[in-house]
Protein backbone atom coordinates (compact mmCIF):
# COMPACT_ATOMS: atom_id res chain seq x y z
CA UNK A 1 0.00 0.00 0.00
CA UNK A 2 2.98 2.47 1.02
CA UNK A 3 4.79 1.81 -2.30
CA UNK A 4 1.87 2.13 -4.52
CA UNK A 5 0.87 5.41 -2.43
CA UNK A 6 4.20 7.64 -2.03
CA UNK A 7 6.46 5.52 -5.24
CA UNK A 8 3.41 5.95 -7.73
CA UNK A 9 0.61 7.86 -7.32
CA UNK A 10 3.01 10.57 -5.41
CA UNK A 11 5.60 10.55 -7.68
CA UNK A 12 3.85 10.67 -10.89
CA UNK A 13 1.77 13.57 -9.44
CA UNK A 14 4.35 15.21 -8.29
CA UNK A 15 6.08 14.93 -10.91
CA UNK A 16 3.31 16.06 -13.46
CA UNK A 17 2.91 19.24 -11.04
CA UNK A 18 6.51 20.02 -11.58
CA UNK A 19 6.54 19.91 -15.29
CA UNK A 20 3.88 22.52 -15.04
CA UNK A 21 6.31 25.00 -13.53
CA UNK A 22 8.97 27.01 -15.27
CA UNK A 23 12.59 25.60 -15.57
CA UNK A 24 13.82 27.88 -12.82
CA UNK A 25 11.13 27.14 -10.39
CA UNK A 26 11.79 23.23 -10.85
CA UNK A 27 15.95 23.36 -9.61
CA UNK A 28 14.20 24.37 -6.15
CA UNK A 29 12.03 21.26 -6.43
CA UNK A 30 12.59 17.75 -4.94
CA UNK A 31 11.49 15.70 -8.33
CA UNK A 32 10.52 11.88 -7.85
CA UNK A 33 11.53 9.20 -10.78
CA UNK A 34 8.82 9.05 -13.29
CA UNK A 35 7.26 5.55 -11.84
CA UNK A 36 7.42 2.41 -13.83
CA UNK A 37 4.09 2.34 -15.16
CA UNK A 38 2.41 2.26 -18.33
CA UNK A 39 -0.07 5.41 -17.89
CA UNK A 40 -2.17 7.08 -15.08
CA UNK A 41 -5.44 9.01 -16.29
CA UNK A 42 -7.23 11.63 -13.86
CA UNK A 43 -4.21 12.35 -11.22
CA UNK A 44 -4.58 15.32 -9.55
CA UNK A 45 -1.45 17.60 -7.96
CA UNK A 46 -0.21 15.74 -4.77
CA UNK A 47 1.62 16.03 -1.88
CA UNK A 48 2.77 14.04 1.25
CA UNK A 49 2.85 14.70 4.71
CA UNK A 50 5.72 12.78 7.07
CA UNK A 51 4.19 11.06 10.30
CA UNK A 52 6.43 11.45 12.96
CA UNK A 53 6.22 10.65 16.83
CA UNK A 54 6.21 13.27 18.85
CA UNK A 55 6.39 13.43 22.50
CA UNK A 56 2.84 14.60 23.65
CA UNK A 57 2.38 17.31 26.53
CA UNK A 58 0.17 15.67 28.80
CA UNK A 59 -1.40 19.29 29.23
CA UNK A 60 -2.21 19.92 25.27
CA UNK A 61 -5.45 18.99 24.17
CA UNK A 62 -7.45 19.78 20.47
CA UNK A 63 -8.68 22.79 22.14
CA UNK A 64 -5.39 24.09 23.43
CA UNK A 65 -3.42 23.60 19.93
CA UNK A 66 -6.12 25.38 18.05
CA UNK A 67 -6.57 28.55 20.18
CA UNK A 68 -10.34 27.41 20.53
CA UNK A 69 -9.81 26.48 24.08
CA UNK A 70 -8.06 30.06 25.05
CA UNK A 71 -11.38 31.69 23.34
CA UNK A 72 -13.76 29.54 25.90
CA UNK A 73 -11.84 30.63 28.30
CA UNK A 74 -12.39 34.24 27.81
CA UNK A 75 -15.76 33.36 27.18
CA UNK A 76 -16.55 32.05 30.47
CA UNK A 77 -14.93 34.45 31.83
CA UNK A 78 -16.90 37.24 31.05
CA UNK A 79 -20.19 35.37 30.41
CA UNK A 80 -20.26 32.57 32.69
CA UNK A 81 -22.76 32.38 35.70
CA UNK A 82 -21.32 30.75 38.87
CA UNK A 83 -22.86 28.61 41.22
CA UNK A 84 -21.85 26.80 44.38
CA UNK A 85 -20.30 23.76 43.12
CA UNK A 86 -21.59 21.73 46.16
CA UNK A 87 -25.58 23.38 46.79
CA UNK A 88 -25.66 24.35 42.85
CA UNK A 89 -26.83 28.01 44.12
CA UNK A 90 -26.27 30.54 41.98
CA UNK A 91 -23.86 33.31 43.11
CA UNK A 92 -24.54 37.02 42.26
CA UNK A 93 -22.23 39.74 42.64
CA UNK A 94 -23.34 43.74 42.09
CA UNK A 95 -22.05 46.77 40.57
CA UNK A 96 -21.49 49.82 43.45
CA UNK A 97 -24.25 51.37 41.29
CA UNK A 98 -26.30 48.77 41.06
CA UNK A 99 -26.06 48.14 45.14
CA UNK A 100 -26.83 51.65 45.36
CA UNK A 101 -30.29 51.59 43.86
CA UNK A 102 -31.03 48.46 45.86
CA UNK A 103 -30.41 50.43 48.91
CA UNK A 104 -32.76 53.40 47.56
CA UNK A 105 -35.47 50.30 46.33
CA UNK A 106 -35.47 48.83 49.63
CA UNK A 107 -35.85 52.75 51.33
CA UNK A 108 -39.01 52.76 49.38
CA UNK A 109 -40.66 49.59 49.64
CA UNK A 110 -39.76 49.07 53.37
CA UNK A 111 -41.31 50.72 56.31
CA UNK A 112 -39.28 51.70 59.39
CA UNK A 113 -35.54 52.34 59.78
CA UNK A 114 -33.14 50.48 57.76
CA UNK A 115 -29.44 50.41 59.14
CA UNK A 116 -26.54 50.30 57.01
CA UNK A 117 -23.95 48.11 58.52
CA UNK A 118 -20.29 47.24 56.96
CA UNK A 119 -19.49 43.45 57.96
CA UNK A 120 -15.23 43.63 58.40
CA UNK A 121 -15.70 40.33 59.82
CA UNK A 122 -17.37 37.43 58.50
CA UNK A 123 -17.56 34.24 60.64
CA UNK A 124 -14.18 34.15 61.73
CA UNK A 125 -12.55 33.83 64.99
CA UNK A 126 -11.47 37.01 66.51
CA UNK A 127 -8.62 38.22 67.60
CA UNK A 128 -9.89 41.64 69.96
CA UNK A 129 -6.73 44.33 69.96
CA UNK A 130 -6.69 43.98 66.03
CA UNK A 131 -10.22 44.15 65.91
CA UNK A 132 -10.11 47.58 68.16
CA UNK A 133 -7.58 49.05 66.07
CA UNK A 134 -8.99 48.22 63.28
CA UNK A 135 -12.04 49.71 64.20
CA UNK A 136 -11.18 52.83 66.39
CA UNK A 137 -9.57 54.88 63.14
CA UNK A 138 -13.54 54.56 61.42
CA UNK A 139 -15.29 56.71 63.68
CA UNK A 140 -18.31 54.49 63.91
CA UNK A 141 -20.07 53.99 67.13
CA UNK A 142 -21.67 51.43 67.26
CA UNK A 143 -21.05 48.13 66.05
CA UNK A 144 -23.04 44.51 65.69
CA UNK A 145 -21.74 40.94 67.07
CA UNK A 146 -23.28 37.56 65.87
CA UNK A 147 -26.51 40.05 65.39
CA UNK A 148 -26.25 41.87 69.42
CA UNK A 149 -25.53 45.83 68.81
CA UNK A 150 -22.99 46.82 71.00
CA UNK A 151 -21.34 50.77 71.58
CA UNK A 152 -17.50 50.62 70.91
CA UNK A 153 -16.97 51.13 74.80
CA UNK A 154 -19.08 48.16 75.39
CA UNK A 155 -16.48 46.03 73.33
CA UNK A 156 -13.88 47.07 75.53
CA UNK A 157 -15.39 44.44 77.88
CA UNK A 158 -16.51 42.00 75.19
CA UNK A 159 -15.54 38.85 76.07
CA UNK A 160 -14.49 36.85 72.57
CA UNK A 161 -14.51 33.19 72.89
CA UNK A 162 -11.50 31.83 71.56
CA UNK A 163 -12.46 29.03 69.35
CA UNK A 164 -15.66 30.78 68.43
CA UNK A 165 -16.28 32.42 65.05
CA UNK A 166 -18.19 35.91 64.89
CA UNK A 167 -19.56 38.19 62.45
CA UNK A 168 -18.59 41.51 63.15
CA UNK A 169 -20.44 44.82 61.20
CA UNK A 170 -20.28 48.31 61.54
CA UNK A 171 -23.13 50.35 61.91
CA UNK A 172 -22.82 53.30 59.34
CA UNK A 173 -26.24 55.11 59.32
CA UNK A 174 -29.63 54.59 59.59
CA UNK A 175 -31.67 55.44 57.15
CA UNK A 176 -34.76 57.21 57.77
CA UNK A 177 -37.56 58.35 55.38
CA UNK A 178 -37.38 61.70 56.54
CA UNK A 179 -33.71 62.52 56.37
CA UNK A 180 -32.36 63.53 53.70
CA UNK A 181 -29.40 61.67 53.23
CA UNK A 182 -26.70 60.64 50.62
CA UNK A 183 -27.42 57.25 49.71
CA UNK A 184 -24.70 56.80 46.97
CA UNK A 185 -22.05 58.17 49.32
CA UNK A 186 -23.25 55.94 52.54
CA UNK A 187 -22.94 52.74 50.19
CA UNK A 188 -19.59 53.45 49.00
CA UNK A 189 -18.17 54.03 52.43
CA UNK A 190 -20.05 50.67 53.59
CA UNK A 191 -18.49 48.72 50.62
CA UNK A 192 -15.00 49.93 51.05
CA UNK A 193 -14.58 49.23 54.64
CA UNK A 194 -15.84 45.48 54.55
CA UNK A 195 -14.08 44.95 50.71
CA UNK A 196 -17.11 44.83 49.06
CA UNK A 197 -19.85 43.82 51.16
CA UNK A 198 -23.04 45.46 52.37
CA UNK A 199 -25.71 44.30 54.66
CA UNK A 200 -29.28 46.85 55.11
CA UNK A 201 -31.01 45.69 58.62
CA UNK A 202 -34.34 46.12 58.32
CA UNK A 203 -35.81 46.69 62.34
CA UNK A 204 -39.36 46.39 61.60
CA UNK A 205 -38.66 42.92 59.67
CA UNK A 206 -36.16 41.91 61.67
CA UNK A 207 -33.98 40.70 58.58
CA UNK A 208 -30.48 41.27 56.58
CA UNK A 209 -30.49 41.99 52.86
CA UNK A 210 -26.60 41.12 51.83
CA UNK A 211 -25.11 42.48 48.52
CA UNK A 212 -21.58 41.85 47.37
CA UNK A 213 -19.60 43.47 44.67
CA UNK A 214 -17.68 39.36 45.07
CA UNK A 215 -19.77 36.63 43.86
CA UNK A 216 -21.34 35.74 46.63
CA UNK A 217 -24.33 32.78 47.38
CA UNK A 218 -26.79 34.41 50.02
CA UNK A 219 -28.09 30.88 51.33
CA UNK A 220 -24.47 29.10 51.91
CA UNK A 221 -23.00 32.02 52.84
CA UNK A 222 -19.70 31.71 50.16
CA UNK A 223 -17.56 34.04 48.50
CA UNK A 224 -16.47 33.26 45.46
CA UNK A 225 -13.23 35.18 43.38
CA UNK A 226 -13.97 37.19 40.47
CA UNK A 227 -13.98 35.50 37.35
CA UNK A 228 -10.84 35.58 35.29
CA UNK A 229 -9.09 33.89 31.65
CA UNK A 230 -7.18 31.88 34.15
CA UNK A 231 -9.83 30.93 36.65
CA UNK A 232 -10.11 28.08 33.52
CA UNK A 233 -6.52 27.57 33.12
CA UNK A 234 -5.44 24.03 34.13
CA UNK A 235 -1.85 24.94 33.95
CA UNK A 236 -2.07 27.33 36.34
CA UNK A 237 -2.46 27.01 40.16
CA UNK A 238 -5.12 29.87 40.54
CA UNK A 239 -7.83 27.60 37.80
CA UNK A 240 -6.34 23.82 37.89
CA UNK A 241 -7.55 21.35 40.46
CA UNK A 242 -5.61 20.78 43.52
CA UNK A 243 -5.29 17.36 43.82
CA UNK A 244 -4.04 16.79 40.37
CA UNK A 245 -2.48 19.83 39.23
CA UNK A 246 -4.60 20.08 36.05
CA UNK A 247 -3.56 16.76 34.58
CA UNK A 248 -6.96 15.26 34.97
CA UNK A 249 -5.30 11.87 36.56
CA UNK A 250 -3.31 11.20 39.70
CA UNK A 251 -0.62 8.17 40.92
CA UNK A 252 -2.50 6.29 43.84
CA UNK A 253 -1.40 3.91 45.90
CA UNK A 254 -1.93 0.14 44.82
CA UNK A 255 -3.23 -1.82 48.09
CA UNK A 256 -2.61 -4.84 45.46
CA UNK A 257 0.79 -4.25 45.05
CA UNK A 258 1.86 -2.79 48.64
CA UNK A 259 0.92 -6.39 49.19
CA UNK A 260 1.72 -8.73 46.33
CA UNK A 261 1.80 -11.84 48.05
CA UNK A 262 -0.91 -12.91 50.73
CA UNK A 263 0.69 -15.92 51.45
CA UNK A 264 3.29 -14.18 53.74
CA UNK A 265 2.96 -12.76 57.36
CA UNK A 266 3.69 -9.69 58.51
CA UNK A 267 6.74 -10.68 59.89
CA UNK A 268 7.88 -12.23 56.78
CA UNK A 269 7.70 -8.55 55.51
CA UNK A 270 3.88 -8.88 53.32
CA UNK A 271 4.42 -4.95 53.38
CA UNK A 272 6.65 -4.93 50.75
CA UNK A 273 7.25 -1.42 50.10
CA UNK A 274 7.77 -1.06 54.23
CA UNK A 275 10.51 -4.00 53.73
CA UNK A 276 12.22 -2.62 50.94
CA UNK A 277 11.82 1.51 51.22
CA UNK A 278 11.50 2.17 54.84
CA UNK A 279 14.54 3.93 56.78
CA UNK A 280 13.13 2.85 59.95
CA UNK A 281 12.14 -0.24 59.35
CA UNK A 282 12.67 -1.86 63.08
CA UNK A 283 10.31 1.68 64.59
CA UNK A 284 7.84 0.36 61.90
CA UNK A 285 7.88 -2.91 63.15
CA UNK A 286 7.49 -2.00 66.26
CA UNK A 287 4.60 -0.21 65.52
CA UNK A 288 3.18 -2.75 63.83
CA UNK A 289 3.62 -5.03 66.97
CA UNK A 290 1.87 -2.40 68.88
CA UNK A 291 -1.08 -2.04 66.20
CA UNK A 292 -1.59 -5.68 66.26
CA UNK A 293 -1.62 -6.17 70.44
CA UNK A 294 -4.56 -3.42 70.25
CA UNK A 295 -6.24 -5.18 67.27
CA UNK A 296 -5.78 -8.27 68.30
CA UNK A 297 -4.27 -9.69 65.27
CA UNK A 298 -1.57 -12.30 64.87
CA UNK A 299 2.07 -10.62 63.06
CA UNK A 300 2.55 -14.25 62.59
CA UNK A 301 -0.64 -15.08 60.53
CA UNK A 302 -0.79 -14.89 56.82
CA UNK A 303 -2.21 -11.89 55.19
CA UNK A 304 -5.13 -13.85 53.27
CA UNK A 305 -6.17 -14.83 56.88
CA UNK A 306 -6.41 -11.62 58.43
CA UNK A 307 -9.80 -10.44 58.67
CA UNK A 308 -10.76 -7.34 56.04
CA UNK A 309 -10.81 -4.53 59.04
CA UNK A 310 -7.66 -5.78 60.13
CA UNK A 311 -6.68 -5.01 56.51
CA UNK A 312 -8.26 -1.98 56.01
CA UNK A 313 -6.39 -0.75 59.08
CA UNK A 314 -3.22 -1.63 57.69
CA UNK A 315 -3.42 0.29 54.60
CA UNK A 316 -5.57 3.11 56.23
CA UNK A 317 -4.48 3.39 59.50
CA UNK A 318 -6.53 4.03 62.79
CA UNK A 319 -7.53 6.60 65.21
CA UNK A 320 -5.82 4.73 68.28
CA UNK A 321 -2.74 6.22 69.77
CA UNK A 322 0.67 4.00 70.56
CA UNK A 323 3.48 4.73 72.63
CA UNK A 324 6.75 3.67 71.17
CA UNK A 325 10.24 4.53 73.71
CA UNK A 326 8.09 7.57 75.50
CA UNK A 327 6.80 8.53 72.54
CA UNK A 328 2.75 8.64 71.50
CA UNK A 329 2.40 8.49 68.22
CA UNK A 330 -0.82 7.42 65.87
CA UNK A 331 -0.45 5.02 62.59
CA UNK A 332 -1.43 6.30 59.90
CA UNK A 333 -1.76 2.54 57.71
CA UNK A 334 0.58 2.10 54.73
CA UNK A 335 -1.43 4.29 51.95
CA UNK A 336 -1.30 7.43 53.66
CA UNK A 337 2.66 7.02 54.59
CA UNK A 338 3.72 6.55 51.21
CA UNK A 339 1.45 8.96 49.32
CA UNK A 340 2.88 11.34 52.14
CA UNK A 341 5.96 10.36 51.24
CA UNK A 342 5.68 10.59 47.53
CA UNK A 343 4.54 14.17 47.80
CA UNK A 344 6.97 15.37 50.44
CA UNK A 345 10.32 13.90 49.00
CA UNK A 346 12.47 15.61 46.96
CA UNK A 347 14.59 12.63 45.63
CA UNK A 348 13.36 11.33 42.02
CA UNK A 349 14.99 8.03 43.23
CA UNK A 350 12.76 7.77 46.30
CA UNK A 351 9.73 8.74 43.72
CA UNK A 352 10.54 6.02 41.27
CA UNK A 353 10.61 3.82 43.65
CA UNK A 354 7.42 4.66 45.64
CA UNK A 355 5.75 4.72 42.24
CA UNK A 356 6.34 1.10 41.72
CA UNK A 357 3.72 0.94 43.89
CA UNK A 358 0.91 3.34 42.21
CA UNK A 359 -1.37 3.41 39.47
CA UNK A 360 -2.65 6.61 37.61
CA UNK A 361 -6.25 7.30 37.81
CA UNK A 362 -8.82 9.38 36.70
CA UNK A 363 -8.53 12.59 39.74
CA UNK A 364 -11.06 11.92 42.63
CA UNK A 365 -11.77 15.35 43.12
CA UNK A 366 -12.32 16.66 39.45
CA UNK A 367 -13.19 13.30 37.70
CA UNK A 368 -10.83 14.40 35.17
CA UNK A 369 -11.93 17.83 34.08
CA UNK A 370 -8.45 19.35 35.36
CA UNK A 371 -9.85 22.75 36.76
CA UNK A 372 -11.25 23.08 40.51
CA UNK A 373 -14.42 22.45 41.57
CA UNK A 374 -15.80 26.27 42.08
CA UNK A 375 -14.27 26.80 38.28
CA UNK A 376 -16.76 23.80 37.09
CA UNK A 377 -19.44 25.66 38.90
CA UNK A 378 -19.32 28.13 36.29
CA UNK A 379 -22.21 27.66 33.14
CA UNK A 380 -23.34 29.24 30.59
CA UNK A 381 -26.53 27.57 29.14
CA UNK A 382 -26.50 24.86 31.43
CA UNK A 383 -22.80 23.92 30.23
CA UNK A 384 -19.61 24.06 32.25
CA UNK A 385 -15.98 24.67 30.30
CA UNK A 386 -15.74 21.00 31.01
CA UNK A 387 -18.95 19.86 29.34
CA UNK A 388 -17.91 21.45 26.08
CA UNK A 389 -14.49 20.56 26.05
CA UNK A 390 -15.95 16.74 26.16
CA UNK A 391 -18.23 17.14 23.38
CA UNK A 392 -16.87 16.06 19.97
CA UNK A 393 -16.40 18.88 17.74
CA UNK A 394 -19.31 18.26 15.90
CA UNK A 395 -21.54 18.23 18.85
CA UNK A 396 -19.61 21.45 20.63
CA UNK A 397 -20.37 23.18 17.12
CA UNK A 398 -23.90 22.85 17.34
CA UNK A 399 -24.25 24.20 20.73
CA UNK A 400 -22.19 27.31 19.19
CA UNK A 401 -23.99 27.66 15.57
CA UNK A 402 -27.21 28.43 18.29
CA UNK A 403 -24.99 30.89 21.16
CA UNK A 404 -23.74 32.76 17.85
CA UNK A 405 -26.95 33.35 16.37
CA UNK A 406 -29.26 36.52 16.74
CA UNK A 407 -32.46 34.64 18.15
CA UNK A 408 -32.62 34.72 22.12
CA UNK A 409 -32.12 31.13 23.00
CA UNK A 410 -31.88 29.02 26.15
CA UNK A 411 -27.97 29.37 26.02
CA UNK A 412 -28.09 33.11 26.42
CA UNK A 413 -30.82 34.02 28.44
CA UNK A 414 -28.42 34.06 31.82
CA UNK A 415 -26.25 35.94 30.02
CA UNK A 416 -26.71 39.87 30.85
CA UNK A 417 -27.33 41.85 28.56
CA UNK A 418 -23.99 44.04 28.70
CA UNK A 419 -22.22 41.24 28.29
CA UNK A 420 -23.92 39.56 25.31
CA UNK A 421 -22.03 42.34 23.30
CA UNK A 422 -18.60 40.06 23.93
CA UNK A 423 -20.02 36.95 24.14
CA UNK A 424 -21.74 36.88 20.73
CA UNK A 425 -18.56 37.11 18.75
CA UNK A 426 -16.97 35.16 20.76
CA UNK A 427 -19.60 32.55 20.21
CA UNK A 428 -18.94 33.08 16.55
CA UNK A 429 -15.39 33.05 16.37
CA UNK A 430 -15.50 29.67 18.26
CA UNK A 431 -17.80 28.30 15.75
CA UNK A 432 -15.91 29.43 12.79
CA UNK A 433 -12.66 26.90 13.95
CA UNK A 434 -15.22 24.59 15.04
CA UNK A 435 -16.56 24.51 11.10
CA UNK A 436 -13.21 24.11 9.94
CA UNK A 437 -12.25 21.84 11.75
CA UNK A 438 -15.32 19.56 10.58
CA UNK A 439 -14.51 20.47 7.24
CA UNK A 440 -11.33 18.76 7.55
CA UNK A 441 -12.99 15.37 9.01
CA UNK A 442 -11.99 15.95 12.45
CA UNK A 443 -15.10 15.76 13.21
CA UNK A 444 -15.01 13.31 16.16
CA UNK A 445 -12.06 14.87 18.02
CA UNK A 446 -13.23 15.98 21.59
CA UNK A 447 -11.53 19.68 22.54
Amino acid sequence: KSSLAFDTIYAEGQRRYAESMSAQARKFMDIEDKPDVESIEGLSPTIAISQQNKNQNPRSTVGTATEIYDLLRLLFARAGTQYDPETGEKAISYSAGEITEEVRNLQQKLEGELVLLSPIVRNETIEPKRLISRIEPVGCSELRINGEILTIHELEDYVFEEDKKYTVELVIETLEEDKNQNIQMLADKTLDLSDGFIKIYSKQQDKDYIYSTVPFAKDSKKEFPPLETRSFSFNSPYGACPRCNGLGYTMEVEPELVIPNEDLSLDEGAIQPWARLTGNKKQKKKLLKKVAEKNGFSMEEKVKNLPEEVLDILLYGDSNQYEIKGETTTFSGVVPDLTQRHNETDSDYVKDKIEKYMKEKVCSICEGKRLKPSSLAVKIGGYSIADITDKTIEEAQQIFEKMSSEEDNELTEEIPENDLDIAKPLAREINQRLKDLNKVGLYYLTL
